[in-house]
């Protein structure tokens, strides 16, 4: 959310933030009764960071968590169980099928893009 928008009496705290992304993000899904919290019975997801820049000095955790990880400090990702990120590399897609795939939509995508700038005048 950008800050500068509003005045700080309207800025979310790092809790409220956190708290949508797990247990209001469950209950836009319509999964709060699976996940979303910490509970018994739920599916437990795990996620282990590699403290960066954003975490070095860890005084809220949540506040560092809301307003500074950028994704970069996620080093393994367990879901339900299963492991589908191991020290930086996904496990569940072969990245190298996927990103040569892109690669061949680099002209497509750059032709499309030069057709949206210039209906805008840009």
């Amino acid at each position: 959310m950008p800050r500068i928008l509003w005045g700080s009496e309207n800025w979310p705290l790092p809790e409220e933030a956190f708290a949508m992304g797990s247990v209001g993000g469950a209950k836009a899904l319509l999964l709060d009764k699976l996940v979303g919290s910490i509970e018994e019975g739920k599916k437990a997801d795990l996620v282990i960071l590699n403290p960066r820049t954003s975490l070095l000095t860890v005084n809220n955790l949540l506040s560092q968590l809301a307003l500074s990880e950028n994704g970069e400090s996620v080093e393994t990702v367990f879901v339900d169980g299963k492991a589908v990120l191991l020290e930086g590399r996904v496990q569940t897609l072969q990245e190298a099928d996927i990103l040569a795939r892109l690669s061949c939509l680099a002209p497509r995508i750059k032709k499309a893009r030069e057709q949206v700038l210039a209906k805008a005048g840009r």
